[in-house]
């Protein structure tokens, strides 16, 4: 039973799910089924073991393959997923990919309005969101809070600077490979061989980047996202009846199938100049220092 060797870790709303998707390409790389592998930040996962996991996320297909490629577009936010990855396979290599955190905050946002966890507009979820994380952050997910309501994290998911350092902290340098979301635009060629030297694979293979993955989308209506969010919710007793009778995967299945059903392709209005602007001036600081870990200059985010 192989480990992972390859693991995309964040960020969240960066092209985290694009980038999987390039890298599966390969034909020597065998990637996930699943949207994310939950299993070293899921404690109901974890607890299962890898065994289990592995054939929920890889399938009896994975031993064909020299590399197992997995995404959790959070974990590297978790601490203690981070450790566990770690104990799972210290010499795992890292992929981090990171963008604009202003526009990473609006994403984020309009994600959760079509998840239907949103009701707020995006100013008010910005101010309430340091009470809400408060909570958060020093419980590492265990929050008082009303169930059905998942917190939106726009700004704090931003704030790259820690979870970057830590990664390099527990992994050393060599195995965190950080880019930006520009680079797969850019400099493409350069970003997928490095990672297949990573791994050590053939580093000539150039994945078709023409196919678009994970496009922003609405809900068809809000009022059955709400409504749905509220059935998802940690605690919900139908959930937990219903549980007990459908299979993981099947109830996988379903989940993907009503997020489908009730989705549309829709161009979101633009963010209000002075919230940008807000924006840009509190992820600054923490840009600042982003860029002297990484030695990269990133002053065009600050602009």
């Amino acid at each position: 039973m192989k480990p992972i060797q390859l693991m995309i870790v964040g960020a969240a709303k960066s092209g985290t799910t694009a980038l999987m998707h390039y890298l599966a390409q390969h034909p020597d790389i065998c990637s996930q089924i699943k949207q994310e592998m939950l299993y070293f930040g899921n404690e109901e996962e974890y607890a299962k073991e890898y065994a289990t996991a592995y054939r929920r996320y890889f399938g009896v297909q994975a031993e064909q393959y020299q590399v197992l490629l997995a995404k959790h577009a959070t974990l590297m936010y978790w601490p203690a997923a981070v450790q566990r990855l770690y104990e799972h396979n210290p010499e795992v290599q890292i992929v981090v990919i990171l963008r604009n955190p202003v526009e990473r905050a609006y994403s984020a946002y309009w994600q959760n309005r079509w998840r239907g966890v949103e009701r707020r507009t995006f100013e008010e979820a910005l101010a309430q969101e340091e009470a809400e994380m408060a909570e958060y952050v020093e419980g590492w997910g265990r929050v008082r809070r009303p169930k059905w309501k998942k917190l939106s994290a726009c700004k704090y998911r931003g704030i790259y600077y820690p979870p970057v350092k830590n990664l390099i902290e527990v992994f050393g340098k060599q195995q965190v490979y950080v880019i930006l979301t520009e680079d797969l635009r850019d400099i493409p060629n350069e970003v997928f061989k490095n990672i297949f030297q990573a791994v050590h694979l053939d580093a000539t293979f150039m994945p078709d980047l023409i196919r678009r993955h994970n496009e922003r989308k609405l809900p068809r209506s809000e009022f059955f996202s709400r409504t749905f969010a509220w059935f998802l919710a940690t605690g919900n007793p139908v959930k937990k009846i219903l549980r007990k009778f459908i299979p993981m995967d099947l109830r996988d299945g379903i989940l993907e199938y009503m997020f489908r059903l009730n989705s549309r392709r829709s161009v979101v209005p633009p963010m209000r100049p002075e919230t940008r602007q807000y924006l840009i001036e509190y992820f600054r600081p923490h840009n600042e220092k982003l860029s002297g870990l990484l030695n990269r200059d990133l002053a065009h985010w600050n602009q």
